[in-house]
């Protein structure tokens, strides 16, 4: 996940305000991300990092994630981003969604702080993925695609070179999650106004 715009707004407000929309921010991720399942593993500045499948492993992870993305997005739209002299702004965001295998573990930093991290093409091309996002979407790839068939719509935005990778990559948009009698029944969490 990646705020729209953050560089921009760092120079049109004061750092304590930026710091206090970021916390909002990170706080509706947290919220949401881990409601579906997810592990936020890191906030970057304005990017978030959340593995799902970790620690523990569903058979819906993609569907999760997919899911977890629309409500983040959704309920970005009404966060509260007003600052101490009443101004407000918005904040919108891009999401970029791979399914793939990688090598989760932890890295050692400074004064022996140890932060847990992927390692793998997979995560690499979320990130790209994110990068192609419009403004207020989530993009996911053709792995995740092929999984979430069926219970979340999306449309293909064709074939992409994406920096980085030998290969071309089929990208989709996520729409909106169709309602099933599981879904009603509520054996995943639901709740996304269809965008």
């Amino acid at each position: 996940i990646d705020l729209v715009g953050y560089t921009a707004l760092s120079e049109q407000i004061d750092p304590e305000d930026l710091r206090l929309l970021q916390r909002r921010y990170q706080n509706l991720a947290l919220t949401v991300m881990e409601r579906f399942g997810g592990f936020v593993s890191q906030f970057q500045g304005d990017g978030v990092v959340v593995y799902f499948g970790y620690p523990v492993a569903h058979e819906n992870d993609a569907e999760r994630a997919v899911r977890a993305a629309l409500e983040f997005l959704h309920r970005l739209q009404s966060l509260d981003t007003s600052i101490r002299d009443g101004s407000d702004f918005p904040l919108t965001a891009r999401i970029g969604i791979n399914t793939g295998l990688v090598l989760i573990g932890p890295e050692l930093l400074s004064g022996g702080v140890a932060e847990f991290s992927a390692i793998g093409e997979a995560v690499n091309l979320a990130a790209r993925l994110q990068a192609e996002a419009p403004p207020g979407s989530a993009i996911v790839s053709q792995e995740t695609a092929r999984l979430i068939e069926g219970r979340i719509t999306f449309e293909s935005l064709g074939s992409r070179t994406i920096k980085g990778l030998s290969r071309q990559v089929e990208i989709y948009r996520v729409i909106a999650p169709i309602q099933t009698s599981a879904t009603a029944a509520g054996s995943l969490p639901f709740g996304v106004t269809p965008m």
